[in-house]
């Protein structure tokens, strides 16, 4: 098995192992009148939200409120923050915050069919967008261009790694940062 793979793996079954260390029973999560829950029905909301993502993994937050909590009532508003918070406190992407709900909702099954659907529209989209780019870079401008690209993000990566213990380093908090931190404290 490729070594990616496994690290995938890996991370998925930490992310899973977080309910029961915070003392929350896999499975055992779902709000009081929530609709059914299958595990093809939490796949097919978490390919949906992953198909209309796109730009900020912030963005995930808002369809996983209007989904899980106020559509279907799988979990609570508390549930869904508890969730955030795991997915924020763990490395990666935002959206290991699908492992941690897939795993409340319905244990082990549930965080992986969460993870698959979650990430698979994002895998799907850059195979089918393979032969797409290798067209692209045969046209002089459009090659330039995608070349650019590639030297002005290594570029953002330099310039943000030379400010070493910096303000960067260390995720300067501005004013708004600090209300919304003090509103989900409260």
């Amino acid at each position: 098995m490729p070594p990616a793979l496994l690290l995938l793996f890996g991370a998925v079954a930490v992310l899973a192992l977080l309910p029961v260390l915070f003392g929350m029973p896999g499975g055992a999560g779902r709000a009081a009148g929530s609709a059914p829950l299958g595990l093809g029905t939490l796949f097919l909301a978490f390919v949906k939200i992953g198909f209309l993502l796109y730009g900020s993994g912030y963005v995930l937050l808002a369809f996983l409120e209007a989904d899980l909590v106020q559509r279907f009532h799988w979990l609570t508003q508390a549930q869904l923050l508890d969730a955030v918070v795991v997915g924020q406190v763990t490395p990666g992407p935002v959206f290991t915050t699908a492992t941690f709900v897939g795993y409340v909702l319905s244990g082990w099954h549930g965080a992986l069919v969460a993870t698959v659907g979650i990430f698979l529209p994002a895998f799907a989209f850059v195979g089918l967008s393979i032969p797409l780019i290798d067209r692209l870079r045969q046209s002089p401008l459009a090659g330039a261009f995608l070349d650019g690209l590639n030297v002005a993000s290594w570029a953002l990566i330099a310039a943000i790694s030379s400010h070493g213990r910096g303000r960067w380093a260390y995720g300067a908090v501005g004013p708004g940062q600090r209300r919304a931190a003090a509103t989900l404290q409260s």
